[in-house]
């Protein structure tokens, strides 16, 4: 077991300027009131210096004419994070379903670095993203509750992408380099943290090992493990392990793979899989012949359903509700990239009825 220590916390620093002019001259007389004005601002100043803005209180329209991408539901289905260049920079962007607003992430994204693969627990508190700056990317954690940034990847050696958080905030699966191709690595951030809870403590997180078998019976194999999601004591990932790129579901509890029947095939390439927090339902992309389309799987009827079949775009990055009821993903039905809502019926959903 490799232990990841450090902590780095980001922080942000406004600074206001006033100025006045009276036809170049302050008089005698109307000193008394501009220095009035003068303090009054400089309090104003100070105040907005220490104090976050707040979000709108008001409905906003999610959608926007820029492109919006990497949808990530919480598990509660409440919350949408996703990575958006509609503010005139790659940022990530939370939004409120239930109260169609944007909330307000202080501190994490910043003018030096593009956060972007974000994933969220299940209310939302904790989300798992990459941040990259001009160096090297890191896999950093951001708390709501107390708008706090935690570099996870400190001194990590190799590359890492798509890390995704466990519904309590205590687990993060990401890709990793270490050994010259991707495969899958859980961190654990320790048991005395709060699991998606108020109050936050610091812990040391540390890798945790898992049987590497290269005839592909275990987590990881001689063949590259993609884009894993994890819930419970379970981790789905894509894996071209046998020949073609399908979809896995690992047990960490039993340390076995589960048998996922009826759902890879031979024409189809799999990816980007998500999955429930009972672990019965399993979102991914399936591409045949050009197309690309959300596939719905059952573990308990075994049964695989295209929820796009009469939707004539591409489509990427699906996620899904903890219970199982809302998948989100990306089309590029309008010309750009949007987020679009359905059921697991392959019905679209309307946002005033998430």
């Amino acid at each position: 077991m490799r232990t990841i220590t450090g902590v780095t916390i980001s922080t942000s620093r406004r600074q206001f300027e006033v100025g006045w002019k009276v036809n170049g001259v302050v008089s005698k007389q109307g000193y008394g009131r501009w220095l009035n004005y003068l303090v009054g601002f400089s309090l104003v100043g100070v105040l907005a210096a220490c104090t976050q803005p707040v979000s709108s209180t008001g409905p906003v329209e999610l959608d926007s004419r820029y492109n919006d991408e990497q949808p990530a539901l919480s598990g509660n289905g409440r919350f949408l994070a996703f990575v958006s260049n509609r503010n005139e920079t790659r940022a990530i962007l939370m939004y409120d379903l239930k109260q169609q607003q944007f909330l307000n992430l202080p501190r994490l994204n910043r003018q030096d670095a593009i956060a972007e693969s974000p994933s969220l627990s299940y209310t939302g508190r904790y989300i798992a993203y990459i941040a990259s700056d001009s160096a090297r990317p890191e896999i950093e954690l951001y708390d709501r509750a107390t708008q706090q940034v935690q570099v996870l990847t400190p001194g990590y050696r190799g590359w890492f992408r798509n890390p995704s958080i466990s519904p309590d905030g205590r687990y993060i699966v990401f890709e990793s380099g270490t050994r010259g191709q991707w495969d899958i690595e859980v961190l654990d951030r320790g048991s005395n943290v709060e699991l998606d809870a108020p109050d936050f403590q610091r812990a040391s997180p540390a890798l945790l090992g898992f049987p590497f078998d290269p005839g592909g019976h275990s987590l990881n194999s001689s063949s590259a493990e993609m884009t894993p999601r994890i819930v419970r004591q379970y981790i789905v990932f894509a894996s071209d392990r046998n020949g073609s790129q399908d979809i896995y579901l690992y047990d960490t509890t039993a340390r076995m793979l589960v048998d996922l029947p009826g759902l890879n095939a031979i024409d189809m390439i799999a990816s980007n899989p998500a999955i429930s927090d009972n672990g019965q339902w399993i979102v991914f992309v399936g591409g045949r012949e050009g197309r690309s389309g959300i596939y719905l799987y059952d573990r308990t009827t075994r049964q695989l359903r295209n929820l796009t079949e009469n939707l004539k775009a591409e489509v990427r990055h699906p996620t899904i509700s903890g219970d199982g009821n809302i998948i989100a993903f990306q089309s590029s039905a309008s010309g750009q990239w949007d987020i679009v809502f359905y059921n697991r019926f392959g019905q679209p959903l309307n946002r005033e009825n998430l």
